[in-house]
Parts: structure tokens; sequence; C-alpha cells
């Protein structure tokens, strides 16, 4: 126990000592230098030694060229001019052709018919060449009458029926079409109380119409086009009313350049 606190007082002892010896440096230096003061300081780098290393010594033998042996038999060489000649090739060559779509089959005719309630038949029917460039013609129809009806039985009938031709040709420099119809239709009047003594005649009214038409138009050939409609249409009823209608369309047009055009339109109607 005596070693051991003389131990400890010795290193206490050293540790005193080297504290008041620091504490005295520090001073000294401050002193000497001044506190937080560094003075200009200039250093010179001088370099005069040369790294210097002696030239190396290669020593290389040389291969000695080999002698030449003798070639048996020698080698001779001869030259000639060859003609190399071919004939022309011309290949056969075939367009790849695109096959062409099959035209349908044209039903140009064609007719439908039935019978329903109220005593009522249907008969419809169109009829027309087939595929031309230079015509086209056909006629066509329709009937459909009630023979009864759902007041008063037959005091409520009626009845349409249609009739029509048309055509038309195409030609170099224009074309030309022409129309024929006829239509009529009847009707009883049902708008009155039921009575016996009612004369069927006297309430039925019938209209007839014939109308016919034509047009010539040309072809987009020249700077001047045209196309010229007319019609006709006369109406008749049962008691002895009618009326007449004409008419006229006329469209044309001029071209100048491919910028001004002029175009006249007219109309005329006579009832």
């Amino acid at each position: 126990m005596t070693r051991i606190y003389l131990s400890i007082i010795k290193i206490l002892s050293f540790m005193v000592v080297l504290t008041f010896s620091t504490s005295n440096a520090i001073a000294q230096e401050k002193e000497k230098w001044g506190e937080g003061e560094i003075e200009k300081v200039e250093i010179e780098i001088v370099k005069e030694k040369q790294i210097s290393l002696p030239a190396a010594n290669r020593n290389f033998i040389k291969v000695p060229p080999r002698p030449a042996e003798p070639i048996k038999p020698e080698i001779t060489y001869d030259f000639q001019n060859l003609n190399f000649a071919v004939n022309d090739y011309n290949p056969a060559i075939r367009p790849l052709r695109l096959q062409q779509e099959p035209i349908s089959k044209l039903y140009n005719n064609f007719i439908s018919g039935g019978f329903g309630n109220y005593l009522s038949p249907m008969l419809q029917g169109n009829f027309t060449n087939k595929r031309s460039k230079e015509k086209f013609y056909g006629l066509e129809f329709f009937h459909q009458s009630f023979g009864t009806g759902p007041v008063d039985g037959k005091n409520s009938a009626s009845g349409n029926t249609e009739f029509s031709l048309f055509g038309k040709s195409f030609g170099k420099y224009g074309n030309v079409a022409g129309r024929l119809g006829v239509e009529n239709f009847s009707n009883r009047f049902y708008g009155y109380k039921p009575d016996p003594n009612v004369n069927q005649t006297a309430d039925k009214q019938a209209y007839s119409i014939i109308n016919l038409a034509a047009e010539v138009e040309s072809k987009d050939v020249s700077d001047f086009n045209f196309n010229l409609l007319g019609g006709f249409s006369y109406l008749s009823d049962k008691f002895a009313a009618s009326e007449s209608e004409v008419s006229l369309n006329f469209k044309s047009k001029y071209n100048i350049s491919d910028e001004q055009k002029i175009i006249l339109n007219s109309d005329y109607f006579l009832i």
C-alpha cells in the first residue's frame, strides 16, 4: 500500500511540473512573437541538382542473309490477250397485274305482293335494263288499296295506284332523259253520323295525276355546260276540278379560266 501511494504522489508531481513548464513556454512565445501576429516570410526553393543517366549499351546480333537457292525448273511467264464476249441479256419481265374484282350480279327486275286485313291487296314491281354505257330505261308500278276501313266498313275505303316509264340516253357530247307517270288515289269521307240513307257515291273523292318530264344536259367537254329540265303535270278529281303546271329549269356554267366562271340559273313556273 505504501508503494502505491508513493507512485501516485510521483505521478501527480510530474503532471504539476509538466503543466508549469508548458505555461512558461507559451508565455515566452507570446512575448517573443506578439499575440495573434504572423510575420511575412519569403521561402525560396532552388533546384540545382540535375539527374543524368548514362547511355545504355545495346548489342544486337544481326541475322546474316540466307543464300538463295535456284528454282528448278525455272518459272516462265506467258502473257496472252483474251477476248471475252457474251450475248445481250434481255430478261422477260412480266408486270404484276392486279386481278379485277368481279362485277356483282345485277338483278334488274323486282316484284313483290301481299294481302292484309281490311281487304288490302298490295302489288309492287320494277323492271329495268341491264348495265349499259349507252342507255338506261325501265318501268315501275305500285298499287295498294283497302276495300274496307275502321269506320263504317266500305265507307272508309281507300286506294293508291302509281305507274311510270323512264329512260335516259348517254351520248358523246350530252345526255337526254325522259319520264312519264300516272297516279291515282281515292278516299271516302267518313266524318258523318252513320245513316243508312247516305248516298254512297257522293262521299267518294278520287284524284288522277299525269306528269311528263324531259331533260337535256351537256357533258363537261368544253368551257360551256348546261342542263335544261322541263316538266308538265295535270291533276283532276271526281268533281271536275283540275289544275295544270308547266315548269322549266335552266342551269349553265361558262369557265373563263381556272379561277373565274360565269353561272346562270333560271326557273319558270306556270300554274
